[in-house]
């Protein structure tokens, strides 16, 4: 049964990659009408700038990845059989090629500290390649991984370190433990996927064998099996880390039309508690799109107005933020689709779309597209 349960918690993600390339659906979104009271000295000086529009020639845009820094993003693109990833300074329109392949670029990773990328080609339906570069494109490490699909887990705060899970066609998986520092790349049969890194020690959720139920154990475990581990709360529904901070998120079985976003510190002390409405989907809820904001320390996440199920649901969502050094929020943005965010450390501009083809200023409200409107599909 433990595998049914990770069976449909792998579909959503793919479900949310294979999403990626949709065709981009128009969008509209209004401020909130409280101010976002930020600082001048903290407001980015590109949050007023005009977009010079992507072009990629007579190559078709794919997706971006995110921000390499406050101005510059990361995309990828094909042209003439050959696929390419380039960075982009949006406001110069200054395009350089990073990383180019013979074969399909499946996703790229950029480590928080901004400093190396993780790129994954598909050579073939069941085999992956995957590359370690630094922003300009030098590869320091590469290898071939047998796999049907991939999950990968870098640790946020020692880029030397990640998990790569092989999922095969059958739904089995085998779990790697890649060490940068030394390239060696081992396998850990004892972890579980969609394990996080927190520190130098492992979060996992552990399913029980004969139980179909959504909600799991979450516990603090490490790479060496022998050291001991920690059972940190029971039934939690997903989970995530950022920074310092352990993200869990459950529903309470007195009122289960909201989710509790609840946040740990490392002594599993709760600082902060988020209580949003949830939308129920199949037989379980939908988890709406967030972002991590390392250098101001919050929390951005959609939420719907009301409770409801997908199918029906068309009230829209809200944008809203939690800081979580003072447990303030504030709404951001109102009548705003749910999809991909990811914003860049000023935390004035996202990149925001299926594609995060778009650049959404929280501070206006305005969605404008980053490529020309003839190169969008």
């Amino acid at each position: 049964m433990r595998l049914t349960v990770k069976f449909c918690i792998l579909m959503n993600v793919i479900i949310i990659l294979l999403l990626s390339g949709c065709i981009e659906k128009s969008m509209d979104a209004s401020p909130s009408p409280e101010p976002l009271n930020k600082s001048e000295s903290n407001e980015s000086n590109s949050v007023n700038l005009p977009v010079v529009p992507l072009d990629v020639g007579s190559g078709k845009f794919e997706k971006s990845y995110g921000w390499l820094d406050d101005q510059t993003i990361l995309y990828s693109y094909v042209d003439k059989g050959k696929y390419y990833v380039s960075s982009y300074e949006l406001y110069k329109g200054d395009s350089e090629i990073i990383f180019a392949s013979s074969t399909p670029i499946v996703n790229v990773i950029i480590h928080p500290m901004q400093e190396k990328l993780l790129i994954h080609t598909s050579p073939s339906t069941h085999g992956a390649e995957v590359f370690i570069t630094d922003a300009q494109g030098d590869i320091s490490f590469s290898t071939e991984i047998e796999s049907y699909e991939l999950a990968i887990e870098w640790n946020k705060k020692d880029a030397t370190q990640m998990f790569i899970t092989a999922f095969y066609e059958d739904w089995t998986y085998d779990i790697h433990h890649l060490d940068l520092s030394t390239n060696n790349m081992n396998k850990v049969p004892h972890l579980e996927p969609f394990m996080k890194w927190l520190g130098n020690s492992v979060i996992e959720q552990r399913w029980n064998e004969n139980d179909e139920a959504f909600f799991a154990p979450l516990w603090k475990t490490f790479i060496d099996r022998d050291k001991k581990t920690e059972l940190l709360k029971d039934e939690v529904y997903r989970f995530d880390v950022f920074s310092d901070y352990l993200m869990v998120i459950t529903i309470p079985k007195n009122n289960q039309t909201v989710f509790e976003y609840q946040f740990f510190d490392l002594s599993m002390k709760r600082k902060n508690l988020l209580e949003k409405p949830n939308l129920t989907q199949y037989a379980d809820w939908l988890i709406p799109y967030y972002d991590y904001n390392v250098a101001e320390n919050k929390f951005i996440t959609f939420a719907p107005e009301t409770h409801a199920s997908v199918d029906t649901y068309n009230d829209g969502f809200k944008l809203i933020e939690l800081d979580l050094d003072d447990g303030k929020e504030k709404e951001l943005m109102v009548d705003i689709d749910n999809q991909p965010i990811s914003c860049a450390a000023s935390g004035n501009q996202c990149l925001y779309g299926y594609q995060l083809e778009n650049l959404l200023n929280l501070k206006t409200g305005k969605i404008e597209k980053i490529m020309k409107d003839n190169k969008a599909e």
